[in-house]
């Protein structure tokens, strides 16, 4: 039976664990909506092109206004994607912070293990000296 020791360490792993992977999937969902800004901003380019390629005299006179639409809307969404970097950038460092602790808590729980392990096995060797001399104490050969 793992020591009480062993335990709290494997639920400290198993926690950071699942820290470290809800915290992966907000960076995640966070890259998928620049992405989807970025595409909607190429999409507004795309579209100005268009219709700045548009040639008519109605056209021409609502032209300017579209402009500085378009312009704000860029600028909207770079505002956005600047803050949405700056989360990503605080959400990396989070999880590259969370992704060491893993490691340490994996590390010390494999040195816990470890030395459980070796501590069972001389508790073992002990009690085989021991049985050893109480057979030899009895004049009875051992086994074999």
């Amino acid at each position: 039976m793992p020591s009480r020791k062993v335990q709290a360490l494997t639920l400290i792993g198993r926690i950071t664990q699942q820290a470290l992977e809800e915290e992966a999937a907000a960076l995640g969902r966070l890259h998928a909506r620049m992405r989807e800004l970025a595409a909607e901003k190429a999409a507004l380019r795309a579209d100005l092109q268009a219709q700045a390629e548009v040639r008519s005299l109605e056209a021409s006179a609502y032209l300017p206004g579209y402009i500085r639409a378009v312009r704000g809307e860029e600028g909207r969404i770079d505002a956005e994607l600047v803050k949405l970097a700056e989360e990503a950038r605080a959400l990396e460092e989070a999880l590259r912070a969370r992704f060491l602790e893993k490691k340490r808590t994996e590390k010390v729980l494999d040195d816990a293990t470890a030395a459980e392990a070796a501590e069972a096995a001389r508790a073992e060797a002990r009690a085989l000296d021991d049985l050893a001399v109480m057979r030899h104490a009895r004049g009875r050969p051992g086994p074999g």
